[in-house]
């Protein structure tokens, strides 16, 4: 029996007469209700249970027996459909199955692509810092193999650059053009694989920050980075200047802060230029690396060495 067959059907039954008043089709249920249409999609909760439980007929009669071949056609339909239903949930199943097995076993990829997007973001950010924080210019993208190491003073530079040395402060002094800006980007550059926070700055963008600006804040400003750079500390370094640096220096000991910091200057001329107090706190725990010599910059213009 097809929906076509249902639909003869119940056109038949509602010509039958009434056996009771309660039989009366406008009593059991709209006609809209009753009549199934060809190729109706069929519910167990639907027009079945309204005829099965509704109608009871006579046995013997012709009511009876199209209400029987009715109930027997959704039973049937019942059954294929609840049948397709299951059948369907049982692929569902199994995809959902066959998807998580692989969500599963991809894991260890996903979790190394994310290790490796993590890793890459963060050297990103570093080395975003490293040019917003770090040595200028060349000085910036400076290696120790750039450098040419001829002398003892600069071989004990190396050495205590690459040492693992808890010196609170590193003082590189001597005459111009011996690289002490160099050796001091390579203590930073060294800091900062190390993984901490790293900050360059010059003498003179130092002292016109304490003059442009509340020297208290300056001196927060360059308090906390893990690792400082001071470069050229000159002999017309401001008082006002000396009394921040001096500052500076003192409260990155007590942190535990690692402070480097280069000047022309010999020790004597940093004394009687900060005075005994702040020479003592600028001083203090530091260890000092002389760098004389030939000025490396003006090598090339010596007498003999021009083509």
């Amino acid at each position: 029996m097809n929906g076509t067959d249902l639909f003869n059907l119940l056109e038949e039954r509602k010509a039958l007469p009434a056996l009771r008043a309660t039989d009366a089709w406008g009593a059991l249920a709209r006609e809209s209700e009753l009549r199934m249409q060809p190729d109706d999609v069929l519910t167990k909760s639907g027009w079945t249970r309204r005829e099965v439980d509704a109608v009871q007929f006579p046995e013997g009669t012709e009511a009876a027996k199209m209400h029987r071949l009715l109930a027997v056609y959704w039973l049937e339909r019942w059954s294929q459909a609840d049948a397709a239903a299951q059948a369907a949930q049982l692929v569902a199943e199994e995809s959902r199955r066959a998807a998580n097995a692989l969500w599963v076993s991809q894991a260890p990829e996903r979790e190394r692509i994310a290790r490796e997007k993590a890793a890459k973001e963060k050297a990103n950010r570093r080395r975003a810092r490293w040019v917003e924080f770090g040595p200028p210019g060349k000085l910036g993208r400076l290696k120790q193999h750039d450098l040419t190491i001829d002398t003892a003073q600069q071989r004990k530079a190396v050495a205590v650059i690459n040492a693992d040395d808890d010196a609170p402060t590193l003082c590189l002094l001597g005459t111009p053009g011996t690289g002490k800006s160099s050796f001091a980007a390579l203590w930073l550059r060294k800091e900062f694989a190390a993984g901490k926070e790293v900050q360059w700055v010059t003498g003179f963008d130092f002292a016109e920050d304490v003059d442009s600006n509340d020297p208290e804040d300056v001196i927060d400003s360059h308090e906390w980075a893990e690792s400082l750079v001071l470069d050229d500390i000159e002999a017309d370094f401001p008082q006002p200047a000396q009394r921040a640096l001096a500052e500076v220096f003192d409260r990155r000991r007590q942190n535990r802060g690692a402070t480097c910091f280069t000047t022309n200057l010999t020790k004597p001329q940093l004394e009687k230029m900060f005075g005994p107090r702040n020479y003592s706190r600028l001083m203090a725990g530091a260890k000092v690396l002389p760098l004389t010599g030939k000025d490396y910059r003006l090598s090339p213009c010596f007498a003999g060495e021009m083509q």
